[in-house]
């Protein structure tokens, strides 16, 4: 015979079949032997077979119901959601969940409500949203049993950022004051360095370099002057020597006095 879904009932089923006493015509049971005892051997493999089939769909229903029951265990022992989104530091989660009807006074399975577990997990951002919660609505929640610590309304808000900026202006210009400090010493710091520090070794040097330099050239230029003069005087002896020889030469014609 068939199965159906292996399940406990179905199992239990087959096994009442399987027990059940069947009645056969003693007429019908006559016959030839070998037909008999073929018939016998037949009938003992599906019965065999019939008891395999049974104690697979009892192990099988077996199975399913402890899958069951360890789903069911594990579902028992998974905290809610407003303390996983807590855990996990998701304060957009965690606003979501108490818009929704949340109660931030659920204990999970160890007792915890969830604003406690942020507050030892560090999560200040959702601790945050948890005291906006309770500013914006004092009355809907236990806020006590779920310890969550004092509301924080708009008014609040307001306030502490404005004490956090006006701290945050103070630590600034601190730091300026410091900077400006620490650049003024080293102002004064550079000034003194270049007062005390001897002039360059090589201005000196290039003093004696200029000078003589001038001295070469006046030297020079004398030097030219003389050569001149020389020149010059030089022409005019080779002038007065050239006349006496021309005069000579016309003495020596008769052409002279």
């Amino acid at each position: 015979f068939t199965t159906r879904r292996p399940t406990f009932s179905e199992a239990r089923r087959v096994a009442a079949q399987l027990a059940a006493v069947e009645f056969v015509d003693a007429a019908a049971a006559d016959g030839d032997p070998l037909a008999d005892a073929t018939g016998a051997a037949k009938a003992a493999r599906v019965e065999e077979q019939r008891r395999r089939q049974a104690e697979q769909a009892l192990a099988e229903a077996r199975h399913q119901e402890r899958l069951a029951a360890e789903r069911d265990a594990a579902e028992a022992m998974r905290p809610p959601p407003l303390h996983e989104a807590a855990l996990a530091g998701d304060a957009a989660t965690v606003a979501a969940l108490l818009a929704q009807g949340a109660d931030p006074a659920e204990a999970d399975q160890q007792g915890r409500v969830a604003c406690a577990l942020a507050i030892s997990r560090g999560k200040r951002e959702v601790v945050t949203t948890f005291r906006r919660a309770r500013g914006e609505e004092p009355q809907r929640w236990d806020w006590e049993a779920a310890k969550v610590p004092a509301p924080l309304t708009a008014e609040l808000e307001d306030k502490q950022e404005a004490k956090r900026k006006a701290k945050a202006d103070k630590l600034k210009a601190k730091i300026a004051a410091k900077q400006e400090k620490r650049d003024a010493a080293r102002r004064e710091r550079e000034a003194k360095e270049r007062k005390a520090a001897p002039p360059p070794a090589g201005g000196s040097n290039t003093a004696v370099r200029t000078l003589g330099t001038a001295a070469a050239i006046g030297t020079a230029a004398l030097v030219a002057r003389k050569m001149a003069s020389g020149r010059a005087a030089n022409a005019a002896s080779d002038r007065e020597l050239r006349a006496r020889a021309a005069e000579v030469r016309l003495a020596a014609m008769g052409i002279g006095a």
